[in-house]
């Protein structure tokens, strides 16, 4: 026995053109593909757009690593020059010192030695310094003489002058020199600097 067939399709539909039969079936089969290739673009769109993003990324590590080395670098580059600005300041600052010193001593030696001259000018003849020390603010003048008045001359010479003031006597001792009696003297004066 043959089976029989059974057509379950309504008549009207079986005299419909094939196109015409599932016209619902092609809208949606266009639309799957449609949709797909649709989802296929955007994707594939936002993968190049991460891939792109991803490499400007490692550019910009890249990038920002060379930044870093060449800033420590130059912080270190600053640092030798501080150092050596510190060390400069330093050394400027004890030339300056040293200047400064030498200064007043070279000033005090000139007046120091117009002093000297000073006191050679006042020196009476016969009267003969043995020992000169000057100080800030007094002058030891020892020395020795035959005529122990050109010692009084000499203090009122010192006094007389611009350059001392106060002089007196410290000590006084007479002495034999070869049959002769000489007078030894230290006496102080107070210099008159400016």
């Amino acid at each position: 026995m043959k089976p029989k067939q059974i057509n379950l399709l309504p008549r009207e539909a079986a005299k419909r053109s094939p196109r015409e039969k599932k016209p619902g079936l092609n809208i949606f089969v266009f639309l799957l593909i449609f949709g797909c290739g649709a989802l296929v673009y955007f994707t594939s769109r936002q993968m190049l757009q991460m891939g792109s993003l991803k490499l400007r990324a490692d550019d910009a590590k890249k990038q920002m690593f060379q930044a870093k080395l060449k800033l420590g670098e130059l912080q270190s580059v600053l640092l030798d020059i501080e150092k050596e600005r510190s060390v400069s300041f330093k050394q400027e600052e004890i030339l300056k010192k040293r200047s400064e010193s030498l200064q007043a001593t070279i000033a005090k030696e000139k007046k120091t030695s117009q002093l000297l001259a000073y006191v050679a000018a006042l020196v009476p003849d016969d009267l003969w310094i043995t020992k000169l020390s000057i100080e800030d603010a007094e002058v030891q003048i020892s020395g020795t003489t035959y005529d122990p008045e050109l010692i009084t001359q000499f203090m009122n010479e010192l006094n007389g002058s611009k350059h001392f003031k106060n002089s007196r006597f410290t000590s006084s001792e007479k002495q034999m020199l070869e049959a002769q009696a000489v007078q030894n003297f230290t006496l102080l004066a107070e210099p008159v600097w400016n």
